[in-house]
């Protein structure tokens, strides 16, 4: 699958990576070690020391992508690596655990305003990809029968510089083949989002959209026209519904989860879900997050 090539570049690019280092510990306590994905923000960087600051530990984090993380863990130069899933790489070794993490997506972004809840990705195609029509599709191609109906869509994408968001659509809708050349992109999530402000056609696809935006609203999505229409909520994500998305999971030697308990339960709490959703991610829904901490406690 090309997504696979398409996610190690993005990550050994490095283009927000974060690396640091916080030492609070007594003298000679040893560092506990976290690398992977350049798409955790420095939020997570932050509630990962808060814990470290907390338990008068040492930690050093150095989110710089997660084929550099992958390596780094199978070296045996960390302790635990947050990778984005890649169908393409070589199945982990059995010493080591894959669990869950939370989610990077696109979502589809409106105005509020227009009568659409939904699009297909047939529809995201004609929008987006080289062979399309999107200079005739309007808002009633959407299904909007109101005054809007015979405006044109004006589609714009946040670039890889600012999440998955055209990654998962070139791979999952466009079949790995680009978004065409004429769509407008922005590096930032909020330069998207000011166009479609701007525009009364303006449609975004951006890697997530978060509170205070009620001008806006997220369409559901569904990978067939008929087939079943999801949103991009955590439980959806989770539940594998909702089409645009990809995991990323925390790996680590089975033999030390006992040891990395305490960081991992801290990962699954409210503290690093609010880092996650800074960053632009999304985390687990917090009844999975329970079972999560339920299931690494007896892990064998």
């Amino acid at each position: 699958m090309k997504i696979c090539r398409n996610l190690r570049v993005r990550t050994l690019r490095g283009l927000r990576g974060v690396g640091a280092t916080m030492a609070v510990a007594a003298l000679g306590a040893e560092t506990m070690h976290w690398g992977g994905s350049d798409l955790l923000g420095p939020s997570v960087v932050t509630a990962i020391e808060s814990r470290a600051t907390a338990d008068a530990l040492t930690v050093r984090v150095d989110f710089a992508g997660s084929r550099p993380g992958r390596d780094m863990l199978l070296a045996g130069n960390l302790d635990i690596a947050v990778l984005v899933d890649d169908p393409g790489a070589d199945p982990l070794p059995e010493a080591y655990v894959a669990v869950p993490a939370g989610y990077a997506t696109a979502v589809v972004v409106a105005p509020r305003s227009l009568k659409v809840e939904q699009i297909d990705f047939t529809m995201i195609a004609q929008l987006l990809g080289t062979g399309g029509h999107a200079a005739t599709m309007r808002w009633g191609d959407l299904g909007d029968a109101g005054p809007a109906a015979a405006v044109p869509i004006v589609p714009v994408v946040t670039t890889s510089a600012d999440g998955f968001a055209q990654t998962l659509i070139e791979h999952f809708v466009l079949h790995d083949q680009p978004v065409r050349a004429e769509v407008r992109r922005f590096d930032r999530t909020a330069g998207a989002l000011a166009a479609v402000r701007a525009d009364d056609g303006g449609l975004a696809f951006v890697p997530w959209l978060g509170p205070g935006q009620e001008e806006f609203k997220a369409l559901l999505v569904a990978p067939e026209p008929g087939e079943v229409a999801f949103g991009p909520s955590p439980e959806n994500l989770h539940a594998g519904d909702y089409p645009l998305r990809v995991a990323l999971r925390l790996v680590f030697l089975r033999e030390r989860a006992p040891t990395l308990l305490p960081w991992l339960r801290h990962w699954y709490g409210d503290e690093i879900s609010a880092a996650l959703e800074a960053s632009g991610l999304v985390p687990l829904p917090r009844s999975a997050r329970n079972q999560q901490v339920f299931d690494l406690e007896v892990i064998e």
